[in-house]
């Protein structure tokens, strides 16, 4: 989420150039302040929540990989449509 935050900060405002008051608060001020608080809440989970949420990133790279055949092809779209 930290990056997620990041990247907000340098599509709208360094890239897009979207300048002004309310600019710099929606595009810089907010994602910074919530980048902050997603950093603070990281380093209070325990070692054993780090490496579980680690290995689960890692299992999910791993599909994506082989799903990919070897990050080669486009991921498959997911379809969140409900079906009756």
């Amino acid at each position: 989420m930290v990056l997620v935050n990041a990247c907000v900060i340098g599509a709208y405002w360094h890239k897009d150039r979207l300048r002004g008051a309310s600019n710099f608060v929606k595009y810089v001020i907010l994602p910074f302040i919530g980048g902050g608080a997603t950093l603070f809440l990281w380093c209070q989970l325990s070692a054993m929540a780090k490496i579980v949420g680690f290995s689960w990133l890692a299992l999910g790279l791993i599909l994506l990989g082989v799903k990919t055949k070897g990050f080669k092809e486009m991921p498959p779209e997911m379809d969140f449509s409900e079906e009756a």
